[in-house]
């Protein structure tokens, strides 16, 4: 395992985005089972809110360059180094 920026940045990063996944998850869930119909424009609209949220981070042109550099750290484990590729 390594201590770099680039790695702390990485798991931090995959922190943060799978805890908007399930966010979203859940809200859509909820939503299909036992949300109130009245909340749907609530709902919705933190919804889009979350995901434009989402997709800015996955996007992110510095997070992209932290993958590439990670792809060919060899300070990193052979799972993390498939999962930035």
């Amino acid at each position: 395992m390594t201590d770099n920026q680039n790695y702390k940045e990485y798991k931090d990063w995959i922190f943060k985005t799978s805890a908007y996944q399930m966010a979203l998850s859940l809200i859509s869930i909820d939503k299909l089972t036992v949300a109130p119909s009245g909340g749907n424009s609530y709902r919705d609209e933190r919804t889009a809110f979350l995901a434009g949220e989402l997709f800015a981070m996955e996007t992110d042109p510095h997070i992209i360059e932290v993958l590439k550099a990670l792809k060919d750290d060899p300070a990193i484990s052979d799972d993390d180094r498939k999962a930035v590729s």
